[in-house]
């Protein structure tokens, strides 16, 4: 795409139903998450090799790729409302100008990592370039689902070869896990797990659900992270044999493209311990995960005397104050009733939901209510007072 070209409000096609919609949610986060994951390892290896150019570029591509979130965020909103004048607006006057500019930013590192003999960063800015262009594309066909019998729901990108870890990233932390990832998208599924060995932890894949139930009888994992748009089995299924298994005892994060608090209420009933909408923020992954090892490593290594449960509540480190606040959250309460239950004013109030939504890295009020629901705070405001 050398310039942009004007969607008009006709060529966008509305999904006929739900999984329509929900095809295009997920192939467009898809690309997001492509663009966000892999310009974040492209800037941790620029930061790694003290490569000016190539952190002033991937921030400023990043910066952009905040700006394009943001507008599909309100591309999806009004698709699925069928408001095309309004979405192709957004396509024409964000959506658009944000792809451009991370193109540019990544097409320039990409040039000075190839000069600068990094075969390796060089490829991973390339699933950036590509991730943009495969958003074009959905946008040239008017954001209409491929055909499945034709087409991939999602593009697969076969990974680069081998490589081998800088010498930084030899050593191991205590914290090692042996960890499973399972999604169908190739691209997709190599970020959690290069996320994850960057980080010292050993990582096994699968591509379907079916691969990854075999895998998890057949050895023992510390954790998986598991998408749930899978062919055939999906991850819900998946999730539902885990919880009645007795062979399988590893906790669950979800890392999906669905959005909706239903999706993930489900995940969490059917066992799921954590739930990250894609694109993921790397530092809340990388949280949540560590959350859940030591989680899991608490509950073996504890004696029955032993109190591990405010700890276990409490993952993102929010204040005594703060779980109250959340609690509260959960019943649907306003912050004006918080601030009356609580005996504190109402912008205090805001201000410790504004602390709780930045911790946790939750996005709205539903998702703090799901998200109190996971930690066991529901009913629990009736026992503590």
């Amino acid at each position: 795409m050398v310039g942009q070209r004007s969607v008009l409000p006709e060529e966008i096609v509305l999904p006929a139903d739900a999984q329509g919609m929900s095809e295009i949610r997920h192939e467009l986060r898809t690309y997001l998450n492509h663009i966000i994951g892999y310009g974040e390892m492209v800037l941790e290896d620029a930061e790694d090799r003290r490569w000016s150019a190539g952190r002033r570029d991937m921030d400023d591509a990043l910066s952009s790729a905040r700006d394009l979130t943001e507008a599909i965020s309100n591309v999806l909103r009004y698709l699925d409302t069928g408001d095309r004048a309004k979405c192709a607006e957004i396509v024409n006057t964000a959506v658009q100008p944000a792809i451009l500019r991370i193109r540019r930013s990544a097409q320039h590192a990409a040039s000075e990592a190839e000069s600068a003999g990094w075969p390796e960063v060089s490829a991973d800015i390339g699933r950036v370039v590509l991730a943009c262009q495969l958003m074009v594309d959905a946008l040239d066909r008017g954001l209409q689902p491929r055909e499945e019998s034709t087409v991939d729901r999602t593009p697969r990108i076969d990974p680069p070869p081998t490589e081998q870890p800088e010498a930084g990233d030899q050593a191991q932390p205590a914290a090692a896990a042996h960890v499973l990832a399972v999604d169908d998208n190739q691209a997709s599924l190599l970020l959690p797990k290069r996320f994850c060995e960057r980080r010292g932890h050993e990582v096994t894949t699968a591509s379907t659900g079916e691969e990854a139930l075999k895998k998890l009888k057949s050895r023992k994992f510390e954790l998986v992270i598991l998408d749930i748009m899978l062919p055939g089995m999906n991850g819900f299924e998946v999730l539902e044999r885990i919880q009645e298994s007795d062979e399988i005892d590893a906790p669950v994060i979800v890392l999906s493209s669905l959005d909706d608090v239903e999706s993930m209420v489900t995940c969490l009933r059917l066992g799921a311990e954590d739930f990250l909408r894609k694109p993921f923020v790397a530092d809340i992954l990388e949280a949540r995960i560590q959350a859940q090892l030591d989680k899991k490593r608490t509950a073996a290594s504890a004696t029955s005397g032993d109190s591990s449960s405010d700890a276990q509540r409490n993952p993102d480190g929010l204040s005594a104050r703060e779980i109250e606040v959340l609690a509260h959250l959960a019943m649907g309460k306003s912050n004006r009733e918080i601030g009356e239950d609580l005996f504190i004013t109402e912008n205090t109030v805001v201000r410790h939901v504004s602390n709780i939504f930045s911790k946790a890295g939750l996005a709205n009020r539903a998702v703090a209510g799901v998200y109190a629901v996971q930690l066991g705070l529901v009913g629990w405001v009736a026992t503590a007072h």
